[in-house]
């Protein structure tokens, strides 16, 4: 594939794939910024002129098997086990937008 571009336009290409790079981080950063603001306001859904945001929080849990797998002996004592090894992680939240529906 090399030999479809001069070093001069590859050269180009990794500074233009490192500006627009570059560019997602800002946005990704300035859009996170927008996302905690949300999430602060501990509001359910909000509504902007073109868009609704709905926030919502998970709690993932996490079990490790290998160590219940390991820790099984009696298949009684499974449901105890996975209570032991189960843990609850950081919330997570979700920011979902979407387009808002204007009546005319």
């Amino acid at each position: 594939m090399t030999e479809l571009f001069t070093p001069a336009e590859l050269a180009d290409i990794v500074d233009t794939l490192a500006t627009i790079r570059a560019h997602i981080a800002d946005e990704t950063a300035r859009a996170d910024t927008y996302r905690d603001c949300l999430i602060a306001a501990k509001v359910d859904a909000v509504d902007g002129t073109l868009h609704r945001a709905t926030i919502t929080q998970t709690t993932p849990k996490v079990i490790n098997w290998e160590a219940l797998a390991r820790a099984c002996i009696d298949p009684e004592l499974l449901p105890d086990l996975i209570e032991d090894y189960t843990t609850n992680q950081a919330p997570r939240y979700t920011v979902r937008l979407t387009a808002r529906k204007v009546s005319r």
